[in-house]
């Protein structure tokens, strides 16, 4: 007959979780980012297919320089007026955007597509809504709808990859459990040392932020004063644990 396993004591099960916390807790820290990110490439999909039914100016022949500035035309004044309203009623509306962004449309449109086009959504803009102001706009539109996606992609990466590295420090806490001493030390801290190689591969990835990598990543959505780094916070932890007493009253080691 095989024999019973003992189910871990109450000191090893306030380790265990010790070190899972930080891994634990991302899952509904990178979901809630996920979903604005994702409620925000929406807005801007929703935004430039109604910017696609606004009917566009010809320039005043009088104009001069770039043909994206020309004289105010009452045409024109009211197809800026439809875009300016549709940009308050998709992408200006998501639930978030007070609390994360609480801008005015103009800062908001110049950050997010560039100064020129955020030009033509101000009040009293020399602006026409010309082809190329229409094709320009759009062109914005969607570098910002797929930025999102991008980021949306790398949040799915970053959920599985903390899932991964999860799943191994549970085996190998496991291998703590059945009993403490049922692995040798040295292979533990080689698993250790495994899943920190992985995660420091992948916080020198790039990240769709210009400049950014893992590092800026983990910062960005991991704010909590007591780790920035949930995974590396999670293996050193476990070194810890393998000096902590075990129920029995023995060092793991």
């Amino acid at each position: 007959m095989a024999p019973t396993r003992e189910l871990p004591g109450p000191v090893s099960a306030m380790l265990r979780e010790h070190v899972l916390e930080p891994l634990s807790r991302t899952g509904g820290i990178i979901e809630a980012e996920r979903e604005e990110v994702e409620a925000e490439r929406r807005a801007f999909v929703r935004f430039r297919d109604r910017v696609a039914d606004v009917e566009t100016v010809t320039p005043s022949r009088c104009s001069t320089g770039s043909t994206l500035v020309a004289a105010p035309e009452q045409r024109s004044t009211k197809s800026l007026d439809r875009v300016r309203v549709a940009f308050r009623e998709t992408v200006m509306s998501v639930d978030h955007y007070s609390e994360v962004y609480g801008e005015a449309l103009e800062e908001f449109a110049a950050a997010e597509l560039s100064p020129e086009v955020a030009v033509g959504l101000g009040p009293g803009t020399s602006q026409s809504f010309t082809d190329l102001y229409k094709a320009t706009l759009m062109n914005a539109v969607d570098s910002a709808a797929d930025r999102r996606e991008t980021i949306r992609d790398h949040l799915d990466g970053e959920r599985d990859a903390i899932a991964t590295h999860r799943a191994t420090l549970i085996e190998t806490l496991d291998s703590l459990d059945w009993p403490p001493r049922a692995r040798r030390q040295s292979d533990i801290e080689d698993r250790l040392e495994e899943v920190t190689r992985a995660r420091q591969t992948e916080l020198h990835r790039g990240f769709p932020l210009s400049g950014a990598d893992g590092h800026d990543l983990c910062q960005y959505l991991y704010q909590d004063p007591e780790w920035t780094y949930p995974v590396l916070t999670g293996v050193t932890r476990f070194y810890a644990t393998l000096e902590a007493p075990s129920p029995d009253g023995r060092s793991t080691r």
